[in-house]
């Protein structure tokens, strides 16, 4: 069972208000821009039904936030994939503690030239790109080869930011903003 708890980021959000808000039209490299817990609950909420016992992709994973909410719901496995060292070199050090006894993988490198490293399908894929990142819609153009029949997308963006609206092989299911972000959902048909 994984060690984490929905309390870790609410107590983050909490130290962060604290602190005056980033520009969200760019995140600087290194710098992780955290997911609110009610984003976090949309998503797995919306994504539930088929996290138990699913393998997660969680892209620019950042501190793993939304992958390890995965967990909790049962999920089998999660990969994430990091491209600014630093942060992954913490997010593997945080997953020995947050994730002990889960199957997880961590992928130091960019996107999208590391979806070649993934091997099998996933059940959902998760995403969270720096805001104004040039590496996003190319990214979320390529997932939708690495779904299962059935499996499901969530996409964190900034709202202004330009995404594909249909994807190879998927459905749109829904946007919802949370203030600046906004979550696309697509589920693969």
């Amino acid at each position: 069972m994984s060690t984490w708890d929905p309390d870790d980021i609410r107590d983050r959000e909490r130290s962060v208000r604290k602190r005056p808000a980033p520009r969200p039209q760019a995140t600087k490299p290194g710098v992780i821009r955290i997911t609110t817990s009610k984003i976090v609950e949309s998503i797995i909420s919306t994504m539930r039904p088929i996290l138990e016992g699913a393998r997660v992709l969680d892209l620019f994973a950042g501190d793993g936030t939304l992958g390890l909410a995965c967990f909790k719901e049962g999920a089998a496995h999660v990969t994430f994939i990091e491209g600014h060292p630093r942060v992954a070199d913490r997010l593997t050090r945080a997953l020995e503690t947050k994730a002990a006894g889960n199957s997880t993988r961590v992928i130091r490198g960019l996107l999208p030239d590391s979806l070649p490293l993934l091997e099998e399908p996933y059940h959902v894929i998760l995403a969270d790109p720096p805001y104004g990142s040039a590496e996003g819609p190319p990214t979320m153009l390529r997932v939708p080869a690495l779904l299962h029949s059935g499996g499901m997308i969530a996409w964190e963006h900034h709202h202004k930011d330009i995404y594909p609206q249909e994807l190879p092989g998927c459905e749109s299911m829904k946007v919802r903003r949370f203030g600046e972000t906004a979550v696309t959902w697509f589920r693969k048909l």
